[in-house]
C-alpha cells in the first residue's frame, strides 16, 4: 500500500528536479530542498573541480550541502569525506551519492558511510587538517537566511578556511562570481 503522507513531499522532489534543470542533466536524480538547490554547485562546475585533484586522492569535502561536488569527487576516483552542520544535508547528500554510486548507505547516529566515502553531520570548523588530505569548501553564503557576497561574511569565515588550507596538503574555495573580498 502506498502512503498518502508521502505525496507532498514527492511532488515537492518532482518540483525541485525540474527546477534543477540544466544546470543538471535531466538523467541524473538528486533529492533537494529549495534552498539547497540555490546554494549547490552545478554539475559541469563540480566536475570540473574533481579534475583539478591529482588522482584517487583524498579530499575533504566542507559544507556540502546535499552532496553534488562529493559525488562528481567520487565519481572521479577520490575518496571523500564530507562535512555539513545540517543533518537534512547531511542525510541529503548520503542518499544522493548512494544513488549515484550504486552502493548502499550506513548509517551511525547522523554519519554516513558510503562504501569508502563518510558523510559527517558536524561544523566544518571541528575538522582538523591532515596534511595528506585535500580540502574543498563552499562556505555558507546565506549564514543569516539572506544571501551575501561579502566574503567576509560568510561562515565558517575566510581566516578559519585559510588555516585549513595551509594545514592541508592543497585545496579549493568556491566562491559566487560577484564575492567580495576585503584585503587583510
Amino acid at each position: 500500500a502506498r502512503n498518502p503522507s508521502m505525496r507532498p513531499w514527492l511532488q515537492y522532489q518532482a518540483d525541485l528536479r525540474k527546477r534543477s534543470w540544466p544546470r543538471f542533466p535531466k538523467e541524473q536524480s538528486w533529492f533537494w530542498t529549495d534552498t539547497l538547490l540555490q546554494q549547490a554547485s552545478d554539475w559541469q562546475s563540480a566536475v570540473f573541480k574533481a579534475k583539478q585533484f591529482p588522482t584517487a586522492c583524498e579530499i575533504v569535502d566542507l559544507c556540502s550541502g546535499v552532496g553534488v561536488d562529493t559525488t562528481a569527487f567520487a565519481l572521479h576516483q577520490h575518496r571523500v569525506t564530507a562535512i555539513d552542520l545540517d543533518p537534512l544535508a547531511c542525510f541529503l547528500a548520503a542518499a544522493n551519492l548512494s544513488w549515484h554510486l550504486g552502493t548502499p548507505k550506513n548509517q551511525s547516529d547522523m554519519d554516513f558511510t558510503v562504501g569508502n566515502h563518510q558523510i559527517l553531520c558536524n561544523d566544518a570548523r571541528s575538522y582538523i587538517p591532515n596534511c595528506t588530505n585535500y580540502v574543498h569548501v563552499d562556505p555558507d553564503r546565506r549564514p543569516d537566511l539572506i544571501r551575501t557576497t561579502q566574503v567576509d561574511l560568510m561562515e565558517p569565515q575566510l581566516s578559519e578556511l585559510e588555516s585549513l588550507l595551509t594545514h592541508s596538503r592543497g585545496g579549493m574555495i568556491k566562491l559566487a562570481p560577484a564575492s567580495q573580498v576585503t584585503s587583510h
